[in-house]
């Protein structure tokens, strides 16, 4: 059996020096193979990958070895190759080469890079010899000087669709980060890879790359793995928008999920380093959109973590869903009424308690009567009292509600009767909290206490807004008598209504009687001083 290994030895020494022959220049000195750190590996395709060290001669060095036109060469010499990959002995754990030794990794089959390359049965060993070569190549194309791939991880389940890898370079021969950053889609280009990012490492540089992890299914990458892509998409985004301290560091991914009640928003929560702060994320938000191609980002505090944190929502193009849906599994709640929807998918609702008025400002056809229109069925369910008053366009918007609502008015003076009625609800209202010694009707007894009470009017302003004073002298025919008595009975009733709102504006908040006015446009200069 020694005898058998010696020959096979002398066998592959032979095959080896004829090949360095091919490969070097005529009259150079072959390196010595050394047989006894010699490996095989399969990789996941089952192309299988050997290893073959070599010790160098005086005065040699792994630049003379390691170049794409010996390892070419090297290729055809050994019985047609398809991969050769020359680069030094590893002698550490952090990519550093043994002067006097290098590695010769070659394969007569494909070898997968780094977006079809899965790890086979726990072996990385196998992969970091592929990765190195198409690594070393690319660092070639790229005019870059070749690092040392000292280690790699799958960031990817093997049965993921796509790859993703983790790279551990150490750089030589004064390469920089900076150098790699800039010609980072030089090198996916050259690694056939859909997805590559550079960052930071303490020994030189990583380098992650394969298939782009968000066009992955969430399970192909584990929590930690998918935070860490997420971090550094982000990373290159900050940069790009020049959020950097003065000592190189970005803001940084600590948590990433998709929103639960609105997939199409992504949630990333940010450390914020010492140096920069939570304005200048702000500010940089329209460069993030457009290095991140995303059509919406919104950065705000973080509400859990407090300072030094920061939270993003992040969405392809908008975050909101349309059309979307009544949510009557928030109605019926006393005092709450759901009227819409938020980016993060969850109801907007108007508190009673917490809002005493409400105001819908908006150009025709801007939605301000749907808008009402789900704020009254969430007032009725709520089991909350409506009242409509609309003496424009006769409450035709709002015909649904009112065999429920407990006020109706489509004139003026029908405007004027109502708030005088609901003025002194406020009145009585009042007078019973002071009789109770409470501050509002949500804490009178329950047999007591009055429900909400909600006035909706729409193109408010018409209801006060007089104009000219009507002419006091009578007229001597008949219809034009009459027609000035009911201008003038108009002209009262509006300041009477101006008045009245004003009132119940002003003192209805713990009387439980909330006003909700609409109007297509509102300037100071139309109101009078009552209403402001």
């Amino acid at each position: 059996e020694v005898m058998v290994e010696v020959f096979s030895q002398l066998s592959v020494e032979d095959k080896w020096l004829k090949a360095w022959e091919a490969a070097l220049k005529l009259g150079s000195n072959p390196p010595t193979i050394h047989h006894g750190f010699a490996k095989e590996h399969t990789l996941s395709n089952g192309s299988k990958i050997t290893v073959t060290p070599f010790v160098l001669r005086e005065g040699q060095s792994l630049v003379d070895y390691a170049k794409p036109d010996i390892e070419a060469k090297l290729a055809t010499a050994l019985t047609a190759q398809r991969f050769v990959n020359v680069t030094g002995f590893l002698q550490g754990r952090t990519g550093e080469r043994h002067s006097q030794a290098i590695r010769v990794a070659s394969s007569v089959g494909d070898v997968p890079g780094p977006q079809q390359l899965a790890v086979r049965g726990g072996d990385t060993e196998g992969a970091l010899e592929a990765l190195s070569g198409h690594v070393n190549r690319a660092f070639t194309d790229a005019k870059l000087a070749r690092p040392e791939l000292f280690r790699v991880r799958c960031l990817t389940r093997p049965d993921s669709r796509g790859q993703v890898w983790s790279m551990q370079l150490r750089l030589y021969d004064g390469v920089t980060l900076d150098e790699i950053r800039r010609k980072a889609e030089k090198l996916r280009q050259a690694l056939g890879c859909d997805w590559l990012r550079v960052t930071d490492d303490k020994s030189g540089c990583r380098i992650v790359a394969g298939a782009n992890p968000a066009r992955l299914p969430e399970a192909a990458l584990s929590k930690p793995d998918r935070v860490d892509a997420v971090n550094l998409d982000w990373e290159q985004a900050w940069l790009a928008a020049n959020v950097v301290t003065t000592g190189g560091l970005t803001p940084e991914v600590v948590d990433s999920a998709l929103l639960p009640d609105n997939p199409l928003v992504q949630r990333i929560t940010l450390s914020i380093p010492a140096g920069l702060s939570f304005a200048q994320l702000k500010m940089a938000r329209t460069k993030l959109e457009a290095a991140t191609l995303n059509g919406f980002i919104d950065i705000r505090e973080s509400k859990d973590r407090g300072a030094g944190f920061a939270e993003m929502l992040v969405a392809k193009t908008s975050p909101m869903k349309f059309p979307e849906p009544y949510r009557f599994d928030f109605a019926h709640r006393p005092g709450r009424m759901p009227f819409g929807t938020s980016v993060e998918g969850t109801p907007v609702e108007l508190i009673a308690k917490d809002h005493a008025h409400v105001l819908l400002v908006g150009g025709s056809g801007s939605g301000k009567s749907a808008s009402a229109q789900v704020l009254i069925s969430g007032a009725l369910m709520s089991g909350a009292d409506v009242a409509v008053i609309d003496a424009q366009k006769f409450a035709a918007d709002f015909k649904f509600a009112q065999p429920f609502c407990n006020g109706w008015a489509t004139s003026i003076t029908d405007a004027c009767a109502l708030l005088e009625a609901l003025y002194a609800e406020v009145k009585r209202r009042a007078a019973l909290n002071g009789q109770f010694g409470v501050g509002s009707i949500s804490e009178l007894p329950e047999e007591l206490r009055p429900r909400e009470q909600y006035v909706f009017a729409d193109e408010f302003l018409g209801l006060f807004l007089t104009g000219s004073r009507p002419e006091l002298r009578s007229e001597s025919d008949p219809d034009l008598e009459k027609a000035r008595l009911e201008q003038v009975a108009i002209f009262q009733a509006k300041r009477r209504i101006g008045f009245l709102i004003a009132r119940i504006g002003a003192e209805a908040r713990s009387a439980g009687v909330h006003l909700v006015l609409m109007t297509q446009k509102l300037i100071a200069a139309m109101l009078g001083d009552d209403m402001l």
